[in-house]
């Protein structure tokens, strides 16, 4: 590895860095499974399709993840902000703190 470019080596590390991120995905996919078939909660007459949904949710989240991760180009719903509720408010404040002075005169 000394003797490797630095180009190769950072190759090799973007890929070991994408692979860790999708192994750490696949690991929270598996326990939110488990935490979500252990949750005898959604076992009512009045959901009875609760847990089926939420499996495809999980699913459909961790698959738009591990694409995101590998750089396909991913089709997100874009989704308004409510600027007046106080949370988005305060974000809102916050970023407007933290611009960048405008260097282009």
């Amino acid at each position: 590895m000394w003797e490797w470019p630095a180009s190769k080596f950072e190759k090799f590390y973007e890929a070991y860095a994408k692979r860790k991120v999708a192994d750490e995905l696949s690991h929270r996919r598996a326990l939110e499974t488990a935490a979500l078939w252990g949750n005898t909660n959604l076992d009512t007459e009045e959901n009875e399709n609760a847990r089926q949904t939420l499996m495809q949710s999980i699913d459909t989240s961790y698959s738009t993840a591990i694409k995101m991760v590998y750089g396909e180009e991913v089709d997100l719903p874009e989704k308004e902000v409510d600027w007046d509720d106080p949370w988005w408010a305060a974000a809102k404040r916050g970023m407007e703190k933290r611009k960048l002075p405008d260097t282009t005169l």
